[in-house]
């Protein structure tokens, strides 16, 4: 009986369920891809389900059903696409995990799948998170601490939720439930004891006070403490390729008498990261001249110095020194090491380097400078070979290549080089390298062109010289006029509003989205000036926001899809850095109040749709009086892999890094594997000029304020053919960042008055065969 009841439950279950997927054998079918996120940490992501139930029917279906499911690398959200839905209207009603009701429960959403359309709902399940604030204080309101102790949060099972060192916690996205604050044990004090706290959803706790007893006679005024001879600190990088040797890879510091400084010594002030290309920091180094060699080490092999470089380090001074070398290097380090084995030998006349492995004679370079004491760098294959200044006769280098060299700049001066580009060197061969500083004329610059050439350098990691000033913004005047809005020639789809032209007045918008490179120069800035807060510890580490509290932008602290992250230079003072090549990148994980937020500090606006849609995809040549409109960002009206970064199957991404390219990748000079082939991509432009309108990362735009949710453009590296279409359009809360989304900045452009006015009669566009 059992059996039979089940085998009739089983019927008509797969029957609905068949109804609702499938319908006619014949009939077009339809997409539904919802994405959801529950907080910043993606808690019970796992745990959520959803109904979806066909309208004035019994149908319904609970998804993610078994392998419809795409989650990010994160796991801060989950993506789940269904495919053959029967055409018609649906209801979708979220399931959540609630009973201790954390989480604000999302409406019913209405929505209508047509015949080989899709339709795209993002859904944000709000959750109510508690706050926490603790301090620490002494009995004796006279005295201060020697240190702050450490305060820590722990999790029921003992995990650590949060920490500080700074006298004081405060936790803001804590999920309900019991929670232990711990305080460290200080010689000379009596430590609180553990406290047990309990939070609800939404609910303000303290703040609270861990109170510490003064052991006089253990006690130490600060004020007779001590002072710490302040220095300079030196960053050590490693170039990507680097990576698989790190282990092997060492350095050694000398002062100018040439004594070692031993790592052991350098304790209290280095810290070994290891991760995002950055090897070591050497914090309060004293003022003065150094010497640091990077070299591999084996036990059963001698050493092999790879790069030397002599550096004067000033107070207060953050010095970058980079290890790049060729990946052959390393794979030769065993094979090779001990036949060139020799350090470097400085001459004032001659300075040789023996890194030939192979044993071939060494080339020679000869540099004149009209500036005697202007430094440069020698770089082959972005190794750092030499450092020099002014003119030097004779410098003898390995042969092969290639080489480039790249003189300091100065402000007031235009640098003239020869040979432009980088170069090879035959063995025995000789050149001569040309720098000349010619000096200029200085003009007034505005605000907004001038801000990445007078604003203070950034390390960018991806650089052969680390410290390298960002250049400006490259900006393109469009001339507006007509523009139509939306995709005439495919209808009105789901995720796009209806065709229609509008008139748009002239602006200026950026060549390229901006880059993480450009966004880390920008948060240093506004950290700077205050204008921005960062979040080091607890709950919301990572996060930067504005002075409302709105969400500008996640570091890789706060989601390991980041490509910005942090370093303390200091103590309190943190820097905000691009990893290992992707500072040319697009930034990522920035919401619309942080493109915005950017745009406002240099005095530019993000673009509106209708600029965006312009600039993206309007022809400048009109046909019958008329302009057309291509479907895609690059002046075509179809698509393959060679014009842009997008999805060309319709297979889930399973990888677990970001797929952006460089900004302007697509160029008609860079190659690409397309299908295990490399092909050589297109001059991927738009009709104005802009580069990755269609894919690589979505664009936010501005759009009517009084609407809550914001718009952005253009698609993304994950979005499919038609989802980096023109038209395309998204809406997401402006506080949502994801490894998806990035933004171009725009400019308004003030018209010169006209001499007779007069107000054109709209025109009608031209849809389906005129597009071109």
């Amino acid at each position: 009986m059992k059996s039979i009841f089940l085998g009739f439950f089983l019927a008509i279950f797969f029957s609905a369920f068949g109804a609702l997927s499938n319908g006619h054998a014949n009939e077009p079918a339809g997409t539904l891809i919802v994405t959801y996120q529950t907080g910043l940490k993606g808690e019970r992501l796992e745990r959520v389900r959803f109904w979806v139930c066909k309208k004035n029917s019994n149908e319904k279906q609970l998804y993610p059903a078994a392998n419809t499911c795409v989650e990010d690398v994160g796991k801060l959200s989950r993506t789940v696409v269904i495919e053959n839905l029967t055409p018609g209207d649906y209801v979708l009603e979220f399931v959540i995990p609630n009973r201790d009701a954390f989480f604000v429960l999302p409406s019913k959403r209405e929505f209508t799948v047509h015949a080989g359309g899709t339709v795209k709902i993002n859904q944000v399940i709000k959750p109510r998170y508690a706050s926490l604030k603790v301090g620490v204080e002494l009995n004796d309101q006279q005295k201060k601490f020697s240190k702050n102790p450490l305060i820590t949060l722990h999790g029921v099972e003992g995990e650590i939720i949060g920490y500080s060192a700074e006298g004081e916690l405060v936790a803001d996205t804590l999920s309900p439930g019991q929670y232990t604050l711990i305080f460290e044990n200080l010689p000379g004090y009596t430590c609180p004891v553990p406290m047990e706290i309990s939070v609800k959803p939404d609910e303000t706790v303290g703040p609270l006070k861990g109170v510490y007893q003064c052991d006089k006679k253990c006690f130490k005024d600060l004020s007779h403490q001590a002072e710490e001879k302040a220095g300079g600190t030196v960053l050590l990088f490693y170039g990507s390729n680097a990576k698989e040797v790190l282990n092997q890879v060492k350095f050694r510091l000398k002062t100018q008498d040439e004594a070692v400084v031993r790592p052991e010594d350098l304790q209290a002030g280095m810290h070994y990261q290891m991760k995002n290309g950055v090897l070591a920091i050497l914090r309060n180094l004293p003022v003065g001249r150094y010497a640091i060699e990077f070299y591999l080490e084996d036990s059963d092999l001698p050493q092999k110095v790879l790069s030397k470089q002599i550096f004067d380090l000033k107070l207060d001074e953050v010095k970058s020194i980079k290890l790049h070398f060729p990946q052959e290097e390393i794979a030769s380090f065993q094979a090779a090491l001990q036949a060139y084995n020799q350090e470097i030998i400085p001459d004032k006349s001659e300075i040789a380097f023996v890194m030939n492995p192979k044993g071939l004679q060494p080339a020679f370079l000869s540099v004149q400078s009209n500036k005697p004491n202007a430094p440069w760098s020698l770089y082959r294959r972005s190794m750092l070979i030499y450092a020099g200044n002014g003119s030097v006769d004779r410098l003898k280098v390995p042969p092969g290549g290639p080489y480039v060299i790249k003189p300091e700049r100065k402000e007031g001066y235009e640098l003239r080089i020869l040979p432009k580009s980088t170069f090879n060197l035959e063995p025995s061969s000789s050149l001569k390298i040309e720098i000349y500083y010619e000096k200029q004329e200085k003009e007034q610059e505005p605000l907004a062109e001038a801000f990445s050439r007078n604003a203070d350098s950034i390390q960018s990691l991806d650089e052969d010289d680390p410290g390298t000033v960002i250049p400006h913004l490259a900006w393109i005047l469009v001339e507006g006029g007509e523009t139509i809005l939306g995709d005439p020639d495919q209808g009105i789809k789901d995720n796009e509003r209806s065709a229609k032209l509008i008139n748009v007045n002239p602006f200026e918008i950026a060549t390229y989205a901006v880059t993480n490179a450009e966004c880390a120069l920008w948060l240093n800035a506004a950290y700077k000036n205050q204008k921005i807060t960062y979040t080091a510890t607890g709950e919301a580490k990572g996060e930067v926001r504005d002075l409302a509290g709105h969400l500008l932008l996640k570091t890789m602290e706060a989601d390991p899809l980041s490509q910005i992250f942090i370093i303390e230079l200091s103590e309190n003072k943190p820097t905000f850095m691009c990893i290992a090549d992707k500072c040319h990148h697009p930034v990522i994980n920035i919401s619309w109040y942080g493109a915005m937020a950017f745009c406002e500090f240099y005095h530019f606006r993000l673009p509106t749709e209708a600029e965006w849609e312009n600039a993206a995809g309007m022809s400048l040549a009109k046909t019958d009086g008329k302009r057309q409109k291509f479907r895609y960002g690059f002046s075509q009206n179809e698509i393959d892999p060679t014009w842009a970064n997008y999805k060309s199957t319709d297979k889930p991404i399973t990888s677990e890094k970001v797929l952006t390219t460089e900004v302007g990748f697509f160029n008609g000079h860079t190659k690409r594997m397309v299908d295990g082939k490399e092909v050589l991509t297109h001059d991927a432009k738009s009709p104005v000029g802009a580069y990755d309108m269609s894919g690589n990362v979505w664009e936010w735009v501005s759009n009517d304020d009084l609407i809550p949710q914001k718009i952005v453009k253009g698609g993304c590296y994950d979005s499919l053919a038609e989802g980096v279409r023109v038209a395309e359009r998204l809406a997401l809360e402006p506080e949502h960042v994801d490894a998806y989304t990035g933004f171009r900045a725009a400019r308004t452009v003030v018209a010169a008055p006209k001499t007779t006015a007069s107000t054109p009669k709209p025109a009608a566009f031209k849809s389906s065969s005129n597009f071109k």
